[in-house]
C-alpha cells in the first residue's frame, strides 16, 4: 500500500517558462501549472521526486511527515525554495514565491522489498514503478474547487534518479536497518503564483479497480510577514 500515495500544491517565480494548462482547467489569475523539465531552484522534477522518497526512506516513522508526524513541510531545492507535503489533510505554511511541487500518483520500487515493490537495479526499479503508475487512467487535481486538470500526460511524468539511502530503526518498510536503492516514477508539476491566503488541492486517482483521493492544505503568507 505504499505506492498508493497522492498530493497537490503551489508557487513558481515568474522567470521560468510556463506550460499551458490542460484543456478545461480552472486556475485563479496568476497562478501557472509547470511541467517538470526545467530546474526549480537548482533541483529537476525528478531529482525533486527522489528528495521526496528520500526523506520518507530515511526518517524513522515516529518523524516520518508521511504518517502524520513531524514537519509536513518536506523543503528542497538549493535554498528550500521547493516544499511538498506529504500527508493527507497537512497544512504547510510557506511564503509567496515559494515553489510546491504536485502530483497526481507516484510509486517506487527497491532493491530492498519483496516482490511486487522489488528491483535489483536502475533500470528494473523504474519498470517496476511505472507498473504502478502506469495503471493510473485519470490523475485529475484541483485548486480551490476549479475545475480539474488531467496530469497523466507523457509531459508530467518524471522518474527518479536511483538514490542510494540507509533505512533507520522503525523505518515506513517495517524491515531492519540497512542500504538500501530506490528509483521513483511519478507524474508531477510545479504550480506557480498562489496568491496570499488558504488554497485547498484536491487529487483524484482513477484506476480500473477504483480511485484514491487526497487533499492537500497551503496557506500562503504575503512577503512582508
Amino acid at each position: 500500500m505504499r505506492h498508493l500515495f497522492l498530493a497537490v500544491l503551489a508557487a513558481l517565480a515568474a522567470m521560468l517558462c510556463m506550460t499551458p494548462l490542460a484543456r478545461g482547467a480552472s486556475l485563479e489569475d496568476g497562478v501557472r501549472l509547470v511541467a517538470p523539465t526545467q530546474s526549480f531552484d537548482g533541483r529537476t522534477g525528478g531529482e525533486l521526486l527522489g528528495d521526496v522518497w528520500g526523506r520518507i526512506y530515511a526518517e524513522p516513522r515516529p518523524d516520518n511527515p508521511w504518517f502524520g508526524n513531524g514537519d509536513p513541510c518536506t523543503r528542497m531545492g538549493n535554498t528550500g525554495n521547493v516544499v511538498f507535503i506529504a500527508h493527507n489533510e497537512s497544512l504547510c505554511t510557506v511564503h509567496e514565491g515559494t515553489l510546491v511541487l504536485i502530483h497526481a500518483f507516484f510509486a517506487t520500487c527497491d532493491n530492498v522489498s519483496p516482490p511486487p515493490d522489488y528491483g535489483a537495479d536502475e533500470a528494473t526499479q523504474r519498470v517496476c514503478a511505472f507498473a504502478y503508475t502506469g495503471g493510473v487512467q485519470v490523475g485529475l487535481v484541483s485548486v480551490d474547487g476549479g475545475e480539474p486538470f488531467d496530469l497523466r500526460k507523457a509531459r508530467y511524468g518524471v522518474y527518479s534518479p536511483q538514490r542510494a539511502v540507509q533505512l533507520p530503526a522503525a523505518n515506513f518498510l517495517g524491515i531492519p536497518p540497512q542500504p538500501a536503492t530506490f528509483t521513483a516514477h511519478g507524474w508531477v508539476a510545479v504550480l506557480a503564483g498562489l496568491r496570499p491566503g488558504l488554497h485547498t488541492i484536491r487529487s483524484e486517482n482513477t484506476f480500473a479497480d477504483g480511485s484514491y483521493i487526497f487533499t492537500k492544505l497551503v496557506n500562503v503568507l504575503p512577503n512582508d510577514d
